[in-house]
Parts: C-alpha cells; structure tokens; sequence
C-alpha cells in the first residue's frame, strides 16, 4: 500500500487560513496538477500488482483530482475501488469516467476539506533482481562464533561489522539489506550487537531488547522496582559485589539493559540520551 498526501493548492484550508486563499492561483493549481503527476509517475512501480495506493490531497479542483487520477488511469493498468461511505457522513461521492474520489466540505464534516481516492494496482511489475553487491563486511569467523551463544537462533543470522559495531542481520534479509546499502544512506540497519574493543566484546543495549536474546548465557539480575526506576534513571546501582563482567538486568523478568561489574563497582550502560526524570 502507498499513500500519496500531494502538495495542493490548498483550498480545503480556505476558511481556516486566509494566507492560502490569498496564495491561490490558476497558475498554482496547473504547477501543483503537474507536480501530483510527477509523483505519481515516481512512486507508482514501487507499488506490487493488486497493491493500493490512496491519492488525497486538500484541494477540490478537478485538475488536481479526478483529471490527474484519469490520467493515470489512461496510462496504467487501474481500477478504482467505491468505498462503503455512509450517507450520514456527509462525505460527497465524485464519478468522473472510470475514476470515483470522495469530497469532504468543511462546512458538512468535521474538520477541514479534502478529496481522496483508492484504487488497485492491475499491472504488473518485473521483479528487480538484487546483486549481491555490498557496502559492509561480514564480521570474522572467531566473533561470529563468540556471538553465536548470544542469541537462540544464530544459525538464522549473519554477523556484519560497521567501524567496531558488530550487527546482526536475518539471512534471508542480508542480500537485499547488502542491495539498498548501496543504493541509499541507510540510518540504521540490523540489530547492533556488540561493539568490539581490543578483543572485548561490550554488548549494546539493542541486544538487550532483542527477542532473540538469549538470557542464560548471561548473568541476570532482577531488580525490585525502585532498583529499575533508579537503573533507567541512570544512577549507580548496589545489586552485586565481588562480582565482574556484563549482566543483564531485568523487571519481572523484562530485559532492561546492562550492567557492567567492576568488583567495588558497576557501571550503569543504559544509554546516557534514553534515561527517564522519573522519581523512584
């Protein structure tokens, strides 16, 4: 499903906002009728056989509705879907040729007026063939073993290494995550792991939450519910001594985050950006 939202003219927001009465122009109206094309062209092979698209806008010209919606249907394969509306919704059913839209006026419905449509995709679409080209390496053997015993079902991941973060990926996504690495700026990717530091692996709070954690490789410690306030607030914690290394903490059974033991001391690893104001 794919919803297009199109910049309009905006005479849907005429009695809320003077500026876009004044702003209105039939010149304005061709420009955005033009613009709504564009995208529809743009957006419409990303959209699957029998896939939906609902084109809306806030506007109630034909140009920027009913004749762009005929356009596409002339040059694609469309079928417009009449939608079960009730009569008592004041909503006005628009046929224009094959296409079939719904305008609602501000002064018969509640809120501010716009047009909208759905229709099914009846084409098809070739399948794009994803290469096997990548931006990013799989991690080594040694720390992919050293990983497998984190989660319940390696043998369905795949291990990749980002500068010292360490991801994982599900198999069956990782040629496809490979694919649109090079194909965009992809944010974040994956579930981060680890980090790898000298040869230590320090775990990450997306791994924590992750519901493939497996929690009996890790020493795991309940805490009471002051002790969980305290812990997302990011305060220093008393829950163990003489102990070290990672620890999972959790609430009633629910993953927190970590703790790192330092013997006289721990160290609170939730995310510094994340801790909550709450008083325990």
């Amino acid at each position: 499903m794919i919803v297009v939202d199109a910049p309009c003219s905006g005479e849907g927001l005429f009695r809320k906002d003077n500026q876009a009465a004044s702003e209105w122009s039939e010149e304005n109206v061709a420009l955005c009728s033009q613009r709504q094309r564009r995208i529809l062209s743009d957006v419409w092979s990303s959209l699957k056989q029998n896939g939906i698209l609902v084109y809306s806008t806030c506007t109630y010209n034909e140009q920027e509705n009913e004749v762009n919606l005929k356009w596409l249907a002339e040059n694609q394969g469309v079928e417009f879907i009449d939608l079960n509306i009730e009569s008592v919704w004041n909503i006005e059913k628009i046929t224009s040729g094959k296409a079939i839209g719904y305008r609602f006026f501000p002064h018969r419905v509640t809120g501010e007026g716009f047009f909208i449509s759905a229709l099914r995709k009846i084409d098809s679409e070739p399948e794009i063939r994803i290469r096997a080209s990548r931006n990013f390496s799989e991690a080594s053997k040694k720390v992919t073993e050293q990983l497998q015993s984190w989660s319940n079902n390696p043998e369905n991941l795949k291990i990749i290494k980002q500068d010292d973060l360490l991801i994982q990926i599900p198999n069956e996504l990782y040629d496809e995550m490979g694919f649109i690495s090079t194909q965009l700026h992809v944010v974040s990717k994956g579930t981060a792991v680890a980090e790898l530091k000298h040869e230590k692996l320090i775990p990450q709070h997306a791994k924590a939450l992750a519901i493939d954690l497996n929690q009996s490789n890790f020493p795991v410690i309940d805490l009471s519910l002051d002790q969980a306030i305290s812990y997302l607030r990011k305060d220093n914690l008393l829950v163990s001594e003489g102990q070290r290394g990672f620890a999972l903490v959790t609430y009633e059974g629910t993953p927190l985050g970590w703790i790192n033991q330092l013997g006289n001391r721990i160290n609170n690893l939730y995310p510094a950006s994340w801790r909550i104001r709450m008083n325990s």
